[in-house]
């Protein structure tokens, strides 16, 4: 079960998905006691949980026209996770040879080498 609850300290709203008995505001760290925080939706779907919550967001900054015109907040989520460059796209773009970064990463160090992990990442 997931809830949209809001604080009434500080105005933020997040995602409770386990309800127990109190509740920490992300935002001003304020202690709440569960039962009394207003939930504005409740769903057994965490994506319809994020969805709410945005509509929200966007109803608060008048922004209910613009957020109607997007697309739902878990497809924009898979949209960012294919974008971007991959970890050895980024590392040959800067100059390292991925493969020795990942080499040096594996190396724990335990196999008899006397050499510590920060040198062989210099290296």
């Amino acid at each position: 079960m997931y809830a949209v609850v809001g604080c009434n300290e500080c105005g933020t709203y997040w995602i409770l998905s386990d309800p127990g008995e109190t509740a920490t505001c992300p935002r001003c760290g304020k202690r709440h006691r569960t039962g009394k925080l207003k939930r504005f939706v409740e769903t057994d779907d965490r994506d319809a949980a994020r969805q709410a919550r945005a509509a929200i967001l966007a109803k608060k900054r008048g922004e209910s026209e613009t957020f109607a015109d997007l697309d739902s907040v878990a497809e924009m989520g898979r949209q960012v996770e294919g974008s971007g460059v991959d970890d050895r796209e980024y590392l040959e773009g800067s100059g390292l040879d991925a493969d020795e970064v990942a080499d040096a990463g594996d190396a724990t160090g335990s196999s008899g080498s006397s050499r510590s992990r920060r040198e062989i990442v210099e290296d």
